[in-house]
């Protein structure tokens, strides 16, 4: 009935002129019938009357739904392929991807119960020495306290080597003896204290000298150690955001299809990333990265891309070897 209101109220609005227009019927059976019509408006004998043209066309109809029926399923199987490649490579990184957090969640751990074993005596040791100094030491030692919060610049072994040495003889030639001087140097160097000591060093051979260095190293650890944290805690959220990345849906489904701007850099770290345990057990990675614009694709299918090849350079390495990944344009 409403198909046959619609037919009505569309000769009306077209002039009674119709022309491949598509209407469900049924027959005498109750079974639906796709009908084509096309009208065409005449003057039969002084009067008005429309010519009808009528084509059963419930075959072709049915086999357009089977075909859109099968496309969609084609889709959804395709999907669901996709979902399960990414979730078959999601099993595959999972324990490495565990390990990786495992790590910097157990520096956290144990730079916290640094501080917590630290801080409570230095803070005591600091405020006696503050009471019991000269007012004049006392701003060194707060000077010096500043500056083992801050940190130079990294240091090769052999740097460090060649400091401790530098640090050592700057402090015997100004009173230290030798153990105290080696000591002092060392404890320096570990935490970072900068090179230029001298405004430093009359203070450390006073007789306050071994409090002072003990108050100085204590703040070291403790800047140290939350230095750990905060690179811990960078490591852990690069690795939950890659992991973020990696499962991206839409809607709770793979967005096979969706092209977007993609930066490819991006894109390959977060596989690296996820990557990072498994390559460290079979090779040694190497990258070369340059700046690129974003490309449009699927960050998606990219993504699986740099899986398999990744994976199966790994599988090719079992004796170990060098992954390079090069990014140019």
């Amino acid at each position: 009935e409403e198909d046959k209101n619609r037919l009505r109220d569309d000769l009306r609005a077209h002039g009674a002129s119709l022309a491949n227009y598509e209407i469900c019927a049924v027959n005498k059976a109750g079974e639906p019938v796709w009908v084509l019509i096309n009208t065409e408006p005449i003057d039969f004998k002084g009067e008005k009357a429309i010519i009808f043209g009528l084509q059963d066309i419930t075959q072709q109809r049915n086999q357009q739904l089977a075909l859109e029926k099968a496309f969609a399923e084609l889709s959804t199987a395709k999907n669901q392929v996709a979902l399960s490649e990414r979730l078959a490579s999601l099993g595959q990184i999972i324990a490495g991807v565990a390990h990786e957090i495992n790590t910097p969640v157990g520096a956290v751990k144990a730079s916290a119960q640094n501080m917590k074993d630290v801080l409570p005596g230095a803070l005591q040791q600091i405020g006696q020495l503050l009471l019991s100094l000269p007012e004049a030491d006392a701003r060194v030692l707060v000077q010096a306290l500043e500056a083992a919060q801050q940190r130079r610049p990294q240091m090769t072994t052999k740097e460090e080597r060649a400091l401790r040495r530098q640090l050592m003889a700057r402090l015997e030639a100004d009173g230290l003896n030798a153990g105290h001087a080696e000591d002092a140097a060392r404890r320096l160097v570990e935490i970072g204290f900068p090179a230029e000591i001298g405004p430093y060093v009359p203070l450390l051979a006073s007789p306050h000298g071994e409090v002072v260095l003990e108050a100085v190293y204590r703040v070291g650890q403790i800047q140290t150690n939350l230095d750990n944290i905060g690179i811990a805690s960078d490591k852990t959220r690069a690795i939950v955001a890659a992991l973020k990345r990696y499962t991206h849906t839409i809607d709770g489904k793979v967005d096979a299809e969706s092209v977007q701007r993609v930066s490819l850099l991006d894109n390959i770290n977060t596989i690296l990333i996820l990557y990072a345990h498994q390559i460290r057990q079979g090779a040694l990675l190497e990258t070369n990265f340059s700046a690129m614009p974003e490309v449009m694709g699927n960050p998606d299918k990219l993504g699986q891309v740099w899986t398999n090849i990744i994976t199966n350079a790994l599988q090719a390495m079992k004796d170990g070897g060098t992954l390079t990944v090069e990014l140019h344009q």
